[in-house]
């Protein structure tokens, strides 16, 4: 079962089995993300909308640039949150926070919290197993 970002931003478990929120994919697969500033896939990191308006984000990706600020990937229109989120993503030792800006699709890192940033993890590439958000 996946994280979903509930009012507050804050990931929440969701879904029923039938994709996130029960939807059928909008995407006719999961698509690859592009990723920024020397930021890799472990995993393959993807991306999937669903007829619910739920998109879920999969994957683990390792450090490149990692600063406040820094870009990891952007999200195309129609695959963005309604408003801006900044959301808990577990990792090795610590928490990392990203923030998901609506208007741009910008996906960055928003607090480290805890020790080294070692890597990011979306979850895994199952059904409802990713972070999921509601999208425009």
């Amino acid at each position: 079962m996946g994280f979903t970002a509930n009012a507050w931003g804050s990931p929440g478990y969701g879904g029923d089995g039938g994709g996130p929120g029960g939807g059928s994919p909008v995407d006719p697969a999961p698509v690859t993300i592009a990723l920024s500033n020397g930021w890799t896939a472990a995993e393959p990191a993807t991306y999937q909308r669903f007829i619910s308006g739920v998109v879920e984000l999969c994957g683990l990706i390792v450090p490149g640039t990692r600063t406040i600020g820094t870009v990891l990937f952007t999200l195309p229109t129609g695959r963005r949150p309604l408003a801006d989120l900044i959301l808990d993503t577990p990792t090795d030792l610590d928490d990392v926070r990203i923030k998901i800006a609506a208007s741009t699709g910008q996906v960055t890192i928003n607090a480290v919290i805890g020790g080294t940033l070692e890597y990011i993890y979306f979850g895994g590439s199952g059904p409802n197993d990713g972070l999921e958000f509601s999208a425009v």
